[in-house]
C-alpha cells in the first residue's frame, strides 16, 4: 500500500508533509518547532508519556526509534539517523528519524531524512551507511530498500524482497536524492535467510590482498545467510559506486555456531547490522580487524537478538568456488570473540570518530522491555502505544583492543580457547603473559554529565559486623542520595571466595511496598547479574522481572615480588530513569530496562560483606543534562 505522505502525521493532527518541506530551508529552526507541537500533542505533560522517559540518552520525539544508522561528521556537527515509525509505538513504515550534535551529548532534533515511497522501498527503508566524497564527489549512501514483507529468518525468502540502494544528498544529509537499487538481489543460487543493513568502507589493505588497483574502489558488506546452512556476511566491491562485483563471505558459520558459549553467544542463522572496522594500532602493534554482528536465533532472550563482536589480524584468502564465493574474497580469520553487551541491546554499529580516526565509537539500541500482553480482553497498562513511544540509543562507547599485562601463567583464563580474549605475548619473566581484549567503555564525553552534580563519595570502606544492616544481602545504607539521574563509580577489593556483592539502585524503603534492582558481582561463577525480581510493583503482564546476566572472569595478576591477585572489579553504572548500564572493567557492558512505579524509588546502598573492600565510590547525583531542548 502506498503511503500518503500528506496525512503523516494527521493522526495526531498536528502537522503535515508541508511543514516537513518547510524545514528542509531552517532545519534548526522550524523542525524545532514542528516536533514541539509533535510532543506537546501527545501530551508532554501526560505522565503515562513521562513516566518512563529517560534524560540524557538519545532517542526520538515520539513513536517508535530502533536501529542506529550512518553516523557521519560533516565538518561541524555530527550526524546519526535511526529507524523510525512515525505513525505507532509499534515497529512499522520503516523512515529514517535524524538528530545532529557538535559534542554527542546535547542533540538537536532535524526532518526526517528518508521516507519510504518508491517501489523498491515502499515496504521500508532499512539500515545504511555513508560515506563522504562518494558519488559525483557527493556524500553519498547505501541502505536496504524492502518492496515486500513479511521478511525473517524463519520465513521462506522473496528474492527481491530487499535492495541495496544507491543515494546521495546535497543539503548537508537533511534529503536524499534516489538514484536507485545498485544490488538488486541476494547472490544467484542461494537460498538466503535475509539481505541488508550494508556498511560502507573504504580499506588500502583489502585493495592490496585483492590486488585491486583503482583509487576510487569501495566496499561494502550485506548481512545475510543462508537457509539451513548459517549466517553470512557478504563482502561487495566497486570502483564507481553503481556497478558492484560479489566476492563472497568475509564470515561465515554453521547454524547456531559458537566460538565458546560460556564467553559469547551462538552466530545464530542470520546476520544482520554488521560493521567492518580495522582498529587503529594506538594501544596494540598488531593490526586487528573488528566486525560486529546483530544476530538472529543465537540466544532465547531479547527477540533472540544478540549483539556480537569479533577480531582477527589475519584473512584467508578464498578461491571461487561457483557456489559462495565467485571471486578471490578476504575471509576473516577470527581470534576472539565476544559480547557487545549481554543484556537488552542490538543493532550496534561501530565506526571511526571522524574528528579522531584514533577513536572507534559504538552506538546501538535499547528496546522497551514491556511489551502488550492482552488477558481476558485487557491489555496490560504502559503497553507502548498507550505510552506513545518505544525504544532509544544506549549510551555511545569506545572499542579499543586493549593488552591486560602480567597476567599469571597459572590462571586457568589463559589456556581457554576460542574465547573473548587471547594471550598474545609472554612476559620476560615467563611466569606471566599478556592477553588482549576488545575494551568497552562509555564514551569518555559521558563524564560531562557530572558537571553540577551532588558527588557523594567513599574510599577504603571495610565493613564490620556493626556497619551492616542484615536484609537478604547485607548491606549498607548510603544516607542523602536520592537519584534516577546518576552515574556510579566503584572500585571493590575481594577474595576469590567471597560471597556476591555490589549495589542496590532505584530502592524505596523498606517494607511491603519496596522496589529495588540490585546489581550483584558473584565471584565464585564470575559473573555480573542485573536482578529485577524487586525493580517493579506492577504485576502487570508483560513488565519484566527476569535477571539480566552476564560473565566477567576476572584476571589473576603476578608483580614483581612473585605474589599474585586477582584483578579489582571496576564499575561504572549510569542510571536514567527506566535504563540502567553496567560497564566493568573496560571490558563489559549490561544493558537492562527497569520500571519502578514508586516515585521513592531512587535510593542507593552497597551490598557487601565482611571481607569485601569499597576501594572507591563515587555517586554523581541529579544528572541534569538533557539529550535534547524540547518541550
Amino acid at each position: 500500500m502506498k503511503i500518503d505522505y500528506n496525512k503523516l502525521f494527521l493522526p495526531l493532527g498536528l502537522i503535515s508533509v508541508v511543514m516537513l518541506k518547510e524545514t528542509h530551508a531552517i532545519p534548526f529552526e522550524s523542525i524545532k518547532a514542528s516536533l514541539g507541537k509533535i510532543e506537546t500533542g501527545y501530551g508532554a505533560d501526560n505522565t503515562t508519556f513521562t513516566a518512563n522517559r529517560p534524560k540524557y540518552h538519545l532517542q526520538g520525539p515520539v513513536n517508535w526509534m530502533n536501529d542506529p544508522s550512518a553516523p557521519w561528521h560533516d565538518g561541524e556537527y555530527y550526524h546519526i539517523y535511526y529507524q523510525h515509525n512515525p505513525y505507532s509505538a509499534e515497529w512499522g513504515n520503516m523512515t529514517w528519524g535524524h538528530a545532529v550534535s557538535k559534542d554527542m551529548i546535547q542533540w538537536i532534533d532535524k526532518p526526517l531524512a528518508i521516507y519510504p515511497d518508491q517501489p523498491f522501498d515502499i515496504e521500508g527503508a532499512f539500515d545504511g551507511t555513508i560515506l563522504e566524497n562518494g558519488y559525483q564527489n557527493k556524500t553519498t549512501m547505501l541502505y536496504t530498500g524492502v518492496s515486500h514483507v513479511p521478511l525473517g529468518w524463519r520465513l521462506p525468502y522473496t528474492v527481491g524482497a530487499e535492495k541495496q540502494v544507491l543515494a546521495y544528498t546535497e543539503d548537508n544529509g537533511d534529503s536524499w536524492v534516489k538514484v536507485g537499487p545498485v544490488i538488486t538481489a541476494p547472490p544467484k543460487g542461494l537460498n538466503v535467510t535475509g539481505f541488508r543493513d550494508p556498511y560502507l568502507f573504504r580499506s588500502s589493505k583489502l585493495d592490496t590482498l585483492l590486488n585491486i588497483k583503482d583509487p576510487n574502489s569501495i566496499y561494502t558488506t550485506v548481512s545475510s545467510g543462508i537457509q539451513q546452512d548459517g549466517p553470512r556476511l557478504w563482502l561487495y566491491q566497486s570502483n564507481d559506486w553503481e556497478n558492484w562485483n560479489f566476492h563472497g563471505p568475509m564470515i561465515a558459520a554453521p547454524e547456531n555456531f559458537t566460538r565458546n558459549l560460556e564467553y559469547s553467544s551462538r552466530l545464530g542463522y542470520n546476520f544482520e547490522t554488521a560493521s567492518y572496522v580495522e582498529m587503529p594500532t594506538t594501544s596494540t602493534k598488531d593490526e586487528w580487524t573488528l566486525v560486529t554482528l546483530g544476530v538472529e536465533g543465537g540466544r532465547l532472550i531479547h527477540d533472540l537478538h544478540s549483539a556480537v563482536w569479533t577480531l582477527g589480524r589475519s584473512f584467508e584468502l578464498l578461491s571461487p568456488d561457483g557456489k559462495e564465493v565467485q571471486r578471490l574474497t578476504p575471509g576473516l580469520n577470527q581470534e576472539m570473540t565476544g559480547m557487545l553487551d549481554w543484556g537488552n541491546y542490538y543493532a550496534a554499529v561501530s565506526w571511526k570518530d571522524p574528528k579522531n580516526p584514533d577513536r572507534v565509537l559504538l552506538t546501538g539500541w535499547i528496546p522497551e522491555d514491556i511489551v502488550p500482553v492482552t488477558v481476558n480482553g485487557v491489555t496490560n497498562e504502559n503497553n507502548r502505544n498507550s505510552q506513545g513511544w518505544a525504544g532509544m540509543f544506549g549510551l555511545n562507547r569506545e572499542l579499543e583492543v586493549i593488552e591486560i599485562k602480567n597476567v599469571s601463567v597459572s590462571d586457568p583464563l589463559v589456556a581457554i580457547e576460542n574465547a573473548s580474549w587471547v594471550a598474545t605475548t609472554p612476559d620476560q619473566d615467563s611466569k606471566t603473559v599478556t592477553v588482549s581484549t576488545l575494551a568497552i567503555r562509555p564514551m569518555e564525553e559521558y563524564k560531562s554529565l557530572r558537571k553540577d552534580c551532588s558527588l557523594w563519595s567513599l574510599k577504603n570502606h571495610h565493613s564490620t559486623a556493626s556497619a551492616i544492616r542484615k536484609h537478604k544481602r547485607n548491606r549498607v545504607s548510603i544516607p542523602g542520595v536520592s537519584t534516577r539521574y546518576a552515574e556510579i563509580v566503584a572500585e571493590f577489593e575481594f577474595h576469590e571466595q567471597s560471597a556476591p556483592f555490589g549495589l542496590s539502585i532505584l530502592e524505596s524503603s523498606e517494607g511491603q511496598r519496596h522496589e529495588e534492582t540490585l546489581i550483584v558481582y558473584d565471584p565464585k561463577q564470575s559473573k555480573i547479574d542485573i536482578d529485577r525480581s524487586r525493580s517493579s510493583l506492577s504485576r502487570s503482564p508483560g513488565y519484566p522481572n527476569s535477571t539480566e546476566t552476564g560473565p566477567l572472569p576476572l584476571f589473576k595478576i603476578g608483580s614483581k615480588n612473585g605474589k599474585v591477585e586477582i584483578e579489582t572489579l571496576k564499575l561504572r553504572v549510569f542510571i536514567d530513569n527506566t535504563v540502567v548500564e553496567v560497564y566493568a572493567n573496560d571490558r563489559f557492558a549490561l544493558s537492562s530496562r527497569v520500571y519502578p512505579t514508586l516515585s521513592k524509588s531512587a535510593g542507593i546502598s552497597v551490598l557487601v560483606t565482611k571481607d569485601v573492600g569499597v576501594k572507591q565510590l563515587d555517586i554523581y547525583q541529579n544528572i541534569d543534562v538533557k539529550a535534547f531542548d524540547r518541550p
